[in-house]
């Protein structure tokens, strides 16, 4: 609610846009449902993948945030020198700083616009890496109908527990791993890329020691945990609660599922989890 109020105060009006371009975590969970409450339509997007091809992700990033009519762009302070390359500035930079060294004072409570199922929550735009990226316009009622479906397929129950590690701009992560817990009420297990890129083991690790049931990963992350994992990492890891583990967001390998099952099956993996 203080983001929204923060918002709102610096000129936030309903169907504002604003691009958001922060790491996995309450940041970003508390930037865009502050966007949400106070009108605003949040445009994810990905982060720079270090120096390589800077100036074609610039290039789209510049796209992306002239495409929606971006009036805001949050971000975090690490990022002022990336994103100094944004061309033709038409829009007002806001740091999480902003939020954290400004503070709303509760006397000057701003009302919040009233939503309904046909209002816009979010603008999803394409990779970029075929042409240049498309934005895909998402109502709260397409969202409610998405997530409401994924979670009737996966039986979802309260005793459910999630955990994902994917990165919040992708529609695996924000949608399939975030928004459908939520929309479910179970909890949401939350990993950052990094750690899972650096430490696939922490994945599994992570599954035992919160009891996880549900998982979400594109093919590549299975992969990995297959060639990756050693014996010695997977000491004192039970995965016999996962019952349910989706695969997608690009292309399906059976092998690569099979040689996951092969793998984990001793350290009690079903294998009728995908």
């Amino acid at each position: 609610m203080k983001i929204a109020q923060y918002l709102i105060r610096e000129g936030l009006e309903k169907d504002d846009k604003v691009t958001i371009m922060l790491p996995t975590g309450q940041s970003f969970l508390y930037t865009y449902f502050g966007t949400l409450i106070a009108g605003g339509i949040p445009v994810p997007v990905s982060q720079p993948a270090g120096t390589n091809n800077l100036d074609k992700y610039l290039d789209n990033l510049s796209h992306i945030v002239h495409d929606s009519e971006s009036k805001f762009f949050v971000t975090y302070d690490k990022m002022k020198m990336m994103i100094g390359g944004v061309k033709d500035k038409t829009f007002e930079f806001l740091f999480t700083s902003d939020f954290e060294n400004n503070p709303v004072d509760p006397s000057e409570y701003c009302s919040v616009p009233h939503k309904t199922k046909d209002d816009i929550a979010l603008i999803q735009y394409t990779s970029g890496t075929t042409g240049k990226p498309k934005g895909v316009i998402l109502t709260h009622g397409n969202l409610l109908h998405n997530t409401h479906g994924i979670g009737a397929a996966m039986e979802i129950k309260s005793t459910d527990v999630g955990i994902s590690w994917l990165p919040m701009y992708h529609d695996m992560g924000l949608i399939g791993g975030l928004f459908t817990t939520i929309y479910w009420g179970i909890p949401l297990v939350l990993m950052t890329p990094e750690s899972f890129l650096f430490r696939p083991q922490w994945w599994l690790k992570n599954m035992n020691d919160y009891n996880a049931s549900l998982t979400v990963s594109p093919n590549f992350g299975y992969h990995y945990c297959v060639s990756r994992i050693n014996e010695e990492q997977m000491e004192g890891i039970n995965l016999g609660n996962l019952r349910l583990a989706l695969n997608g967001a690009e292309p399906i390998d059976r092998i690569t599922l099979n040689k996951f099952i092969a793998k984990f099956k001793k350290y009690g993996l079903r294998d009728d989890i995908f």
